[in-house]
């Protein structure tokens, strides 16, 4: 099979498991929030954010360091597996401890402090987790169909199990125990095809596979306190309450950054091909960007236009304070999909240290203005200072990429917002004068700017759909 073709089926593997889980997602989503109410639920987010942290040191990007060994050499499975299941389990034994010990310390109420040693448990999950193997091998549609399979699970167990506040321990625990039994699952597809993994403790070896995979560590690290480092300090700083309309934001946000991940996946391994062909590497650059911003910036502008009737829609009028934060995030979605714009070809051109420098900042800014946003501001500071963080890292890059290889992409970018811009304002301002419902003025709105904007941009050539045909025929890179 040719190399397009194995992109295409893996990314149309993964693709479909991401659609399933996002919509499996959403629907948990909405029926928790809407069964616990804002202050329940944001002690299930602050829990979530929190953990969060402690997932990152159980797996330490070893998972990078053993995935490409198992790319290099299939021979290795057997003894990469049986190095890596032991190391992380002792990470994922300390860290749980050091979790009781923090937990029982916290100044937080006996609820949260049972959410948190429940959530906690996931440590273990993230432990038994053998997805590198198949990465490695490039067999996605096994990821793709346990994380489908998963999120299916997931919300038939919270739609039968949660049906008001008193059910937040079901609710915190239900993801656990899902992805415990699907992680355990997919070993048991590993041992089926390649035999039991020896189990190898040696302390030498573990300390190289932690030492190979520390600036990965550093900068999933950096990048989670960029997206949940607020909700962790709302939790500290301010209400139950205040915390619960922040997280329903914010899960917005990320349903909403699926399409943009999607692009990142399918044009990563192309863009890699092409570091070395100048003028065809700043052409799949620009490609790229034209792919980004198709997604990015109408669902960006559509959730910043259309913003109170999807929080009423999705959670009901109790969630309408966060409202004015959904449009914050969505202005934040669109930097972000430039950030992707420009991120991707650094990362598949090896500039890692100077993407991992530039997060990091970004993400000790964050902290910051958290810090500084937060008390006085709330809700609102929060998500200020996400946009300011964000903006930070994509200048950043983008004076990167113009340095080192001397690419911009900016008069795409501009053309895509000036797309977007013409064709959201009418449509609008339209549904606003004739006062629809949230259900019928999604629809109507959704239908309208999507035809408009489709026009519009091909119009303006804000995007080309020959990309489209060309990626779908396994032709791309």
């Amino acid at each position: 099979m040719s190399s397009g073709r194995t992109i295409l089926r893996n990314f149309a593997a993964l693709s479909g498991a991401q659609m399933i889980s996002m919509a499996a997602g959403l629907i948990s989503t909405v029926v928790l929030a809407r069964a616990l109410g804002p202050e329940t639920y944001g002690i299930l987010g602050f829990g979530v954010a929190f953990i969060s942290y402690f997932s990152i040191f159980v797996n330490m990007g070893v998972d990078t360091y053993a995935m490409r060994e198992v790319a290099r050499d299939r021979g290795t499975i057997s003894d990469t597996v049986g190095t890596v299941l032991p190391l992380r389990a002792g990470l994922a034994l300390f860290l749980f401890g050091l979790l009781y010990l923090v937990t029982t310390n916290l100044e937080q109420s006996d609820r949260v402090k049972t959410v948190l040693l429940i959530q906690g448990a996931g440590l273990f999950a993230t432990a038994i987790s053998v997805d590198f193997v198949f990465q490695g091998v490039q067999r996605m549609g096994v990821i793709g169909l346990r994380q489908a399979l998963a999120s299916i699970a997931s919300v038939i167990a919270v739609v039968a199990l949660v049906r008001a506040p008193a059910d937040l321990f079901a609710a915190a625990a239900i993801p656990i125990i899902v992805n415990l039994v699907s992680g355990a699952a997919l070993i048991a597809v590993l041992v089926y095809v390649w035999g039991i993994p020896r189990l190898l403790v040696v302390p030498r070896q573990w300390w190289a596979y932690l030492t190979n995979s520390f600036p990965v560590a550093i900068t999933i690290l950096m990048t989670t306190v960029i997206i949940s480092m607020d909700i962790v300090i709302l939790g500290f700083l301010r209400s139950e309450q205040e915390v619960g309309l922040y997280v329903a934001a914010s899960r917005v946000l990320i349903v909403a950054l699926v399409f943009g991940n999607m692009v990142h996946n399918a044009f990563f391994p192309a863009l890699v091909t092409v570091r070395d062909n100048v003028e065809t590497a700043e052409q799949m650059a620009k490609d790229h960007a034209k792919a980004v911003m198709f997604v990015g910036a109408p669902i960006g502008a559509f959730g910043i236009a259309f913003a109170e009737p999807i929080v009423t829609l999705l959670f009901g009028p109790e969630y309408l304070g966060s409202a004015f934060v959904l449009i914050l995030l969505m202005a934040n979605l669109l930097i972000v999909h430039v950030t992707i714009a420009h991120g991707t070809p650094l990362l598949a051109w090896k500039c890692d240290k100077a993407y991992a420098w530039i997060v990091a900042v970004g993400a000790t800014g964050n902290i910051l203005l958290n810090l500084l946003l937060i008390p006085p501001y709330g809700i609102t500071g929060a998500a200020v200072a996400t946009i300011i963080s964000q903006s930070f890292i994509l200048l950043g890059l983008a004076t990167v990429m113009f340095v080192q290889f001397r690419i911009h992409t900016w008069p795409i970018l501009a053309k895509s917002l000036i797309a977007t811009v013409t064709t959201i304002g009418p449509v609008w301002y339209s549904v606003s004068q004739i006062g629809m419902e949230p259900v019928a003025s999604l629809l109507f709105g959704g239908v309208v700017f999507s035809l408009a904007y489709l026009m519009v941009g091909h119009w303006i050539g804000a995007f080309d759909f020959r990309i489209v045909v060309s990626f779908l025929g396994g032709k791309l890179g």
